[in-house]
């Protein structure tokens, strides 16, 4: 009888640790999502800089002054 409890009682555990696993797992993912749209932002912003400094020194190579 008490090897019964003993056996139920580690598949309890062994339950949750599968659970908290799974659970860490999801929020890792979602963590990971974030992080590369974060990224891709980032990318898209450093895109459009990097287009409008060459503007800006096209046109001051053309003797055109921005501000």
């Amino acid at each position: 009888m008490k090897l019964e409890y003993g056996i139920l009682a580690m598949q309890i555990v062994i339950l949750g640790i599968v659970a908290a696993n799974a659970a860490y797992a999801f929020r890792t993912k979602r963590n990971i999502g974030k992080t590369l749209e974060a990224i891709y932002q980032y990318r898209r912003e450093i895109g459009w800089l990097t287009s409008r400094i060459e503007d800006l020194e096209k046109g001051k190579s053309n003797g055109r002054r921005d501000s």
